[in-house]
């Protein structure tokens, strides 16, 4: 009968006993005709994890728990070689990266999710946008009014492409705003005397036709810039926390571990 033996992580030092996994059957099969349990090496999540072989190193450096490995990996992170290969034999880590992780490092899944945030964003400001517009236009108004003129933007029931221009313009404006917080009190000023901040006041659909296009657009590209780099951020902090594993290494003396 075989005998697998303890296994210790060479970072922790921790001694891992074998886990038996044996299929669950309803049949009655007799045992010896039932397949061979499968064997791991393993701790409890959080105290090191899977016990793998990473490396080509023998004796006593063959295996390391998954997380010990990990943290020794970024805790110089000066160290880039020891990052990508084992210090003591030299062989460079399989490096495997999570399923979805691949998409989240492709340049098209991450602008195609910075406009879906966009979109999305733009569909969510069209409920709310008459305050920001009226807030736009007649800035005494809204605020005297807690809101604005009394009415919407269009007075009778808007359609989905009114929807969304309201949305756009929303946050084309609240865009434009963070833009201005960037300026200095003099480039502040010299836009407002440009004449981009201007807005007509109205009713109705003259409110909308009383917005500065160009601060739409010069919002939007801002919306857009601070997204790509919220999106890119995002995705590279994630591949950076759990976007890499080192594979498991298999070789013919690991049958030496079991009799």
């Amino acid at each position: 009968r075989q005998h697998w033996r303890p296994r210790t992580c060479r970072i922790c030092l921790e001694v891992v006993l074998p886990t038996f996994h044996t299929e669950e059957t309803s049949l009655p099969i007799p045992e010896a005709m039932r397949p061979a349990p499968r064997v791991t090496y393993e701790s409890p999540c959080g105290d090191g994890g899977r016990l793998i072989r990473p490396c080509k190193c023998k004796g006593s450096q063959k295996y390391v728990h998954e997380e010990c490995l990990a943290a020794w990996r970024k805790q110089d992170p000066l160290q880039k070689r020891n990052y990508f290969e084992c210090p003591t034999c030299r062989y460079q880590y399989k490096l495997a990266r999570l399923s979805w992780a691949s998409y989240i490092s492709s340049t098209t899944s991450q602008i195609g999710l910075t406009l879906v945030i966009f979109l999305s964003a733009i569909f969510v400001l069209g409920f709310v946008a008459d305050p920001i517009i009226n807030l736009y236009v007649d800035p005494i108004s809204t605020i005297t009014t807690a809101g604005g003129p009394a009415g919407a933007i269009f007075f009778e029931e808007p359609t989905w492409a009114e929807h969304f221009l309201k949305g756009m313009a929303s946050l084309g404006l609240l865009g434009f705003a963070k833009f201005l917080l960037t300026l200095s009190p003099w480039q502040w000023f010299n836009i407002r005397n440009s004449g981009v901040m201007v807005g007509r006041g109205g009713t109705g659909r003259e409110r909308v036709q009383g917005i500065s296009w160009v601060a739409v657009v010069i919002g939007i590209a801002t919306v857009l810039w601070a997204l790509w780099k919220g999106v890119r951020a995002w995705s590279r902090r994630v591949l950076e926390n759990c976007g890499e594993s080192v594979q498991d290494v298999p070789l013919a003396d690991d049958d030496d571990d079991d009799d």
